[in-house]
């Protein structure tokens, strides 16, 4: 879930050139900057590393790809539409209890955004938005005092909200972003054995919320057309698995061209629940490719 909450985090924009100065700024005119900071296909690959906080003998990672198109957009350039598709796959262990656990995802669905370039005088904001299908396979096994084996598939309703602030100019604070991501499992079922028989075993409600803030501190230039900001990250979040309340507290720090969104970005996250054995470390990189390779 991490993985798609920290992928939906990535909106790749196009590569225009400001030029070499951190302090060129486009023309005061009327400008669509939507086009700059969305581009109408998207490839982003992302991964994650996690371990709990007692110790590493709990950890895990994973790895994905997402793409997005969209190819529909409003006579005023305020709308967009088209579609995505997310894959990624994870696995986790417990070294102590000899658990394993591997979990495939797909998903894929519709993506509106909306882009107002007045918002106030001296910001702009994007809204994006998704609505989707998902289909996930977990399979776990454990071989402490005996052999356990399961696997739980679902389809879920996947819901996300993507709200970003951009600030005009250079200065502090130039960007604040909100990500609100929901899901909800419509189908799921699980076989389950203990030894070779077969034993009857919940299903993990995969039923989930978040709450994700990002807040830009200030660009600075890198080189050429590129700038780096650092970020604070806040979280919460909301398993009804374990019917658990998360908080979370974080960096990051972005590279990404000015007007544009990021087109790589590295992250570390603290997440606790209160429970000391079940406290995350979270690392995660994000790479935009479209904007790394895409035309200049």
């Amino acid at each position: 879930m991490k993985k798609v909450i920290l992928l939906l985090m990535i909106l790749a924009g196009l590569n225009l050139n400001y030029g070499q100065n951190q302090n060129v700024s486009p023309p005061d005119t009327t400008i669509q900057l939507m086009d700059w900071f969305k581009a109408p296909f998207n490839i982003v690959v992302f991964g994650n590393y996690y371990f709990r906080q007692q110790n590493t003998n709990n950890n895990g990672n994973g790895q994905g790809l997402y793409i997005d198109y969209l190819p529909l957009k409003s006579r005023g350039g305020f709308w967009t539409a088209g579609g995505y598709l997310i894959g990624d796959h994870s696995w986790f262990t417990d070294n102590l209890s000899k658990y394993t656990a591997n979990v495939w995802e797909i998903a894929g669905g519709g993506v509106l955004g909306y882009y107002n370039e007045n918002f106030s005088s001296l910001y702009s904001t994007y809204i994006g938005f998704t609505l989707g299908g998902k289909y996930a396979q977990d399979n776990g096994n454990a071989s402490l005092h005996g052999v356990y084996a399961g696997k739980q598939e679902d389809w879920l309703l996947c819901f996300n909200v993507n709200f970003n602030l951009l600030k005009r100019g250079i200065g502090y604070f130039p960007r604040t972003q909100v990500q609100l991501t929901f899901q909800k499992p419509i189908f799921s079922s699980k076989k389950a054995s203990w030894n070779g028989e077969k034993i009857v075993s919940d299903v993990w409600d995969k039923t989930y919320i978040e709450v994700l803030v990002k807040q830009s501190i200030r660009s600075w230039h890198l080189t050429g057309d590129l700038f780096y900001s650092p970020k604070i990250l806040t979280l919460y979040s909301y398993s009804a698995g374990n019917q658990r309340d998360s908080y979370g507290l974080g960096a990051e720090i972005s590279i990404n061209r000015q007007y544009q969104d990021d087109l790589f970005s590295l992250s570390a996250l603290y997440k606790c629940n209160g429970r000391f054995d079940d406290n995350l470390f979270i690392f995660a990189v994000n790479i935009n490719l479209s904007s790394i390779f895409g035309k200049k």
